[in-house]
């Protein structure tokens, strides 16, 4: 068997793949332990257009450059930014207001 991570919307099957092939949807990770947004990115959100959301996945501990490189395009095209990134240490300190 083979299980693709995707909704059928996403990529329909193609003929050349195995045949025991199975597509499950996004996974989705949903906690008991699920907070709400704090005020402060509420008030991000509400305050503009929606932003461009950068993220190099729960698990990338070396994205620091992908982070300044997606700014720098943000900046360039005038647009905001959301960083999402489970490690403050990849996160550019000199971050636009």
């Amino acid at each position: 068997l083979v299980v693709f991570a995707f909704p059928d919307w996403f990529a329909k099957v193609q003929s050349d793949w195995p045949h025991a092939s199975h597509n499950t949807s996004f996974p989705l990770f949903r906690s008991a332990n699920d907070q709400p947004l704090s005020r402060q990115l509420n008030d991000f959100l509400d305050s503009g257009p929606p932003p461009l959301v950068l993220t190099a996945g729960t698990a990338m501990a070396f994205g620091k450059k992908f982070f300044e490189c997606g700014l720098e395009a943000a900046a360039k095209t005038g647009k905001r930014c959301l960083i999402v990134c489970s490690f403050q240490s990849q996160i550019p300190s000199n971050l636009p207001e």
